[in-house]
């Protein structure tokens, strides 16, 4: 017994495939998890250019600094405002040692006391914490300084460790962590 159609549009049409299974309904667009990403990226990128990069940048000068030449210098203006306790000593809050020494045949003048120079952490100075343990000296006093002998121009007096620099160094690295962290919680709650 053969079925005819009963309607002529009937037989025209094909027949409709059946699904064990119907689609979901496409899901919503959410926001990329590449946005937190690139948004993570740009900020350590802005810890690297403002803290980790010049404090390491110092860090390896005062290591360069191994090989620069020692001389005299002659102490030409000094001064010194307030004071400070740090822990068991006192040392001034601002501080400006200028002297004038010989290198190389030709005479310059710096003002450079140490490799903290250009790191300054509220009031306190870092390049002032070097007169903890040593008095600040006054015009006319011979110290000991070193200089650069590829730049004669370039010299220290009292190198010490640069304090700021390590203290930007941990505070970058500890920035980096936390913006590291955050972008992969932000990632895989974006992902859920």
């Amino acid at each position: 017994m053969t079925r005819t159609a009963s309607r002529p549009e009937d037989a025209e049409r094909p027949p409709m495939p059946v699904h064990p299974h119907p689609t979901p309904p496409p899901r919503r667009a959410g926001p990329s998890p590449l946005a937190p990403i690139i948004l993570g990226s740009l900020f350590a990128a802005l810890i690297l250019a403002t803290m980790v990069v010049p404090a390491a940048l110092t860090i390896r000068e005062y290591q360069q600094a191994r090989q620069w030449v020692p001389t005299d210098a002659t102490v030409t203006d000094s001064y010194s405002t307030a004071t400070r306790t740090g822990h068991t000593r006192r040392f001034p809050a601002t501080c400006r040692v200028t002297y004038r020494y010989v290198a190389a045949g030709r005479t310059y003048t710096s003002d450079q006391i140490g490799f903290d120079d250009l790191s300054v952490d509220g009031n306190i100075q870092y390049r002032c914490l070097t007169f903890r343990d040593t008095p600040v000296p006054q015009p006319g006093d011979v110290i000991p300084i070193i200089y650069d002998p590829r730049r004669p121009d370039r010299a220290a007096f009292l190198p010490t460790f640069p304090r700021g620099a390590r203290q930007d160094l941990m505070r970058g690295a500890l920035i980096l962590c936390f913006i590291g962290a955050l972008t992969a919680l932000i990632v895989r709650f974006n992902a859920d």
